[in-house]
């Protein structure tokens, strides 16, 4: 019943009113550790994070169905078949955001102030040449995100490898 009814009840559980996440609540959590001002590499940055609050401002972004296989441990691989399965579809709003980057889908109840620090790799292709993609590392219980600036030079690869680091990372999701 609460769940289904979970803004009635939402008063039962909070003592105030609680503003809800947006676009700009999120954006204004960010810090980032940008490069020398003026440089080429601070110009990129400031490019993924512009995509970043482009990315949470689309009402028509859309997350990626995941497949997820569960049943019990004494079920074999042989045993599975697509009853054994469901689809999720994961929140990309801005508290779904909010979750994936602190654990928490809302404001601070208790009045703390939020942030999260935002980190930039350009030279993952050093450290791995081989490699054609990296996702965004993300430290929830810090507060802090690395994005690889090398995967999102356009804002096509920005939202494409967002979505599928959101979308197929782990969250603080139920089970």
């Amino acid at each position: 019943m609460i769940k289904r009814n979970s803004d009635l009840c939402k008063s039962l559980f909070v003592i105030g009113e609680v503003e809800d996440v947006d676009a700009n609540y999120v954006f204004s959590l960010l810090k980032p550790n940008y490069s020398l001002e003026g440089s080429n590499r601070c110009q990129t940055e400031e490019k993924v994070i512009e995509d970043f609050l482009i990315a949470l401002e689309d009402e028509n972004i859309s997350g990626y169905s995941e497949a997820l296989a569960w049943g019990d441990k004494s079920t074999s691989n042989d045993d599975y078949n697509d009853d054994d399965k469901c689809s999720t579809t994961v929140d990309v709003t801005p508290a779904g955001v909010l979750g994936w980057l602190t654990g928490q889908r809302h404001r601070p109840v208790n009045g703390d102030v939020l942030s999260v620090s935002v980190l930039f790799d350009h030279d993952c292709m050093t450290h791995n040449p081989e490699h054609k993609v990296c996702f965004p590392q993300i430290s929830a219980c810090t507060r802090q995100v690395t994005l690889p600036v090398i995967h999102m030079n356009t804002t096509e690869d920005f939202k494409m490898v967002f979505l599928l680091a959101i979308c197929k990372g782990n969250t603080f999701a139920e089970p």
